[in-house]
């Protein structure tokens, strides 16, 4: 149960950031391409992983002093999932 509070809340919280309206919430849109392979799919995935991993970098620095929604999700995924898992490698 835990897990899924902590889950909801990280996915509540990325959404958030999602529609802040600054221009890294271009990343974000989805649209079909004219052709797709299995290159440009690789290609757009690997674009909103690069955003998601920046976005989810700079809130666990915003959240060091004062632990939120997404430090909590990383706490909980460190001890029960991984735990060497480092800020930096989540």
């Amino acid at each position: 149960m835990l897990q899924n509070n902590l889950l909801s809340g990280y996915l509540k919280e990325l959404c958030a950031v999602a529609r802040q309206g600054d221009a890294r919430e271009e990343s974000f849109n989805f649209y079909k391409p004219k052709s797709i392979t299995v290159e440009s799919l690789a290609a757009e995935l690997a674009k909103r992983t690069r955003f998601l991993r920046d976005v989810v970098g700079r809130q666990l620095v915003q959240e060091k002093d004062r632990p939120g929604v997404l430090a909590g999700f990383f706490e909980a995924f460190q001890t029960y999932l991984i735990g060497t898992l480092t800020t930096a490698d989540f």
